[in-house]
């Protein structure tokens, strides 16, 4: 087992993984190839995914076993990307071939069921055994900071790994980029506090304490946030859903016209339904496209995303949702006379139905 290799470019891919995926549009056919995913993401990146995800569907499964079978994977990936469409097996969707992947695992926990049905209902079985809540998997136990920082000194690369690895099985609805962004907050953590040890004056307990709730604070936010959302999607449907963005969106950004923003509530919509799926990397490629129109579409959206769009990639994403709404225009009037005293309304409703109510 490779845990060095994985584990170190699991910090390599936080930099790059998300800048590799594609910004075309592509047909059902190649969006679903293992091997076009592999060319795009390249292999560091795809495995480090790769690790997540399984940590992800497997929330039982131990750190070697999520690093053997992403390992697994990855070499088929690579096999599909040099084999190109000749094998008819490289064209199975990529949650297909990660499920069977899992699938053909002994002695994995909760799975056997799920793994007796056929696509899609076996993707459906594992997404419903996903489990967020609290003291389903063990919470962290708090290491004793000396012994911390020895434990890095040590094993820097894998200690990085395994705190990856626990968290994507808490979290099981996270997208990676968060989860990697993240691991660099946690690196830089035990780098500040553990590189002073040496230090008489430095107390190690008092950095941890400081230091440690703006590791997590993020991981808990962005995961409270998508649970919310997802619980919105499947209880209540994507017209619920695009309504509740389209007022988020509209706030955010009112200087945006309807078309703007309409277009940007059907993007958040349909990359919600990629991610609260559980297919994370058309999740990735959907927020990677919504940061690319938001950043080189400022002009006409907000003038308060500048600093944000000018972060690296995997923090754009954060400091956009946490960002100042921007000023209304000055002309914009605080009431809406004409959706109630038109005398065409109602004929307009008809006509027009949701466009009208989401104007």
């Amino acid at each position: 087992m490779k845990w060095r290799t994985i584990i170190y470019v699991i910090l390599l891919v936080s930099l790059t993984a998300v800048q590799a995926l594609p910004r075309s549009s592509q047909d059902t056919e190649e969006k679903s190839s293992i091997g076009q995913h592999f060319s795009q993401l390249q292999e560091n990146n795809f495995k480090a995914i790769a690790m997540i995800m399984f940590a992800q569907y497997v929330q039982g499964g131990t750190f070697g076993r999520a690093v053997e079978m992403a390992e697994e994977v990855t070499a088929l990936a690579r096999r599909c990307a040099a084999a190109g469409r000749d094998n008819p097996g490289c064209l199975k969707p990529l949650d297909t071939i990660f499920l069977d992947t899992i699938c053909q695992e002994e002695n994995l926990p909760s799975v056997t069921d799920c793994c007796a049905k056929k696509d899609p209902e076996r993707n459906d079985c594992f997404l419903s055994l996903k489990n967020s809540s609290r003291g389903f998997v063990s919470p962290f136990e708090r290491p004793n900071p000396e012994a911390a920082c020895k434990n890095y000194s040590r094993h820097q690369h894998p200690l990085t790994g395994y705190f990856i690895y626990e968290v994507s099985r808490r979290h099981p609805f996270l997208y990676a980029p968060t989860i990697l962004s993240v691991a660099i907050r946690y690196e830089e953590m035990m780098k500040n506090c553990c590189g002073s040890a040496e230090d008489p004056t430095h107390n190690l307990e008092e950095c941890f304490q400081r230091q440690a709730p703006k590791v997590m604070k993020p991981l808990k936010e962005d995961g409270l946030r998508q649970e919310h959302t997802c619980g919105i999607l499947n209880k209540f449907g994507e017209r619920t859903l695009k309504a509740l963005k389209l007022a988020q969106i509209s706030q955010k950004f009112p200087k945006a016209d309807f078309v703007t923003v309409n277009k940007l509530v059907v993007d958040v919509a349909n990359m919600h339904k990629d991610c609260c799926r559980g297919d994370m990397l058309d999740c990735m490629h959907d927020r990677e496209e919504i940061l690319h129109y938001v950043c080189t579409n400022q002009g006409i959206l907000s003038s308060k995303i500048k600093k944000c769009c000018e972060k690296p990639l995997l923090q754009r994403s954060e400091c956009i949702v946490n960002a100042e709404n921007d000023d209304k225009p000055a002309d914009l009037s605080p009431h809406v006379r004409e959706f109630i005293e038109d005398k065409g309304i109602c004929e307009r409703f008809a006509q027009e139905r949701d466009t009208h109510l989401a104007r």
